[in-house]
């Protein structure tokens, strides 16, 4: 009996005359893990680009927000200049050729207010005995304020501002040499001093006159 051998028995023959080597199973190896490291290095780049893309879609969405904000802002500036502008218009028409003058700040003195006045000048302008040292005419010692006291003296004594008595209040008005409108430009100045001045209900700066001050 004879017994032919096909093609692929011939095939198996050979496969088995000349067996797979351990080079090219470690060859096998390194190309499957090269394919699977192309694959995960691939995969990595997909979700490093689809990040970037969220990223950027954020940004993109932000920077439309704040787009979208800043028109609303210049369409509410717009319309306030709008608002403005016939606000102006309309006062314009409103106040064409009204003469506006400016009001200045005065003090109202009565008669008797007028009388101590004169009374004062005449008082600050007598002598003092020589034998008396020359008491301040603010009736507060200068050293309590040496920069701003000596200032409101030297007003006093150049007679651009003089004091009076008012019940137990020193009271300032304009002297012979000053004018109403000095005494509200001097306003900083009586607030300085020690004692401070105060603006009074009757339109006066007052303090409390000192003892025995022109009793």
């Amino acid at each position: 009996m004879v017994l032919r051998l096909g093609r692929d028995d011939h095939l198996l023959d050979q496969d088995e005359a000349n067996p797979p080597s351990e080079d090219d199973d470690a060859r096998v190896d390194r190309a499957v893990a090269f394919d699977a490291g192309r694959c995960a290095v691939g995969e990595k780049r997909i979700r490093e680009a689809i990040a970037d893309r969220g990223n950027k879609a954020r940004r993109v969405g932000q920077v439309r927000e704040m787009l979208h904000e800043m028109s609303e802002y210049l369409k509410q500036v717009e319309a306030d200049h709008e608002l403005a502008r016939e606000r102006v218009e309309q006062l314009k028409a409103e106040y064409e050729g009204v003469e506006v003058k400016e009001e200045k700040a005065e003090t109202t003195l009565s008669a008797e207010e007028e009388a101590a006045i004169a009374a004062a000048e005449r008082a600050a302008a007598a002598p003092a005995p020589a034998a008396t040292a020359k008491a301040p005419l603010n009736g507060f010692p200068i050293e309590l304020n040496p920069e701003a006291n000596a200032k409101f003296e030297r007003l006093l004594e150049l007679k651009v501002l003089t004091l009076f008595k008012k019940g137990e209040m020193q009271v300032i008005a304009p002297g012979r040499n000053g004018t109403k409108q000095r005494v509200f430009e001097t306003k900083e100045l009586f607030k300085s001093v020690t004692p401070r001045f105060f603006w009074q209900h009757d339109k006066v700066w007052a303090r409390e006159a000192p003892e025995g001050w022109r009793s």
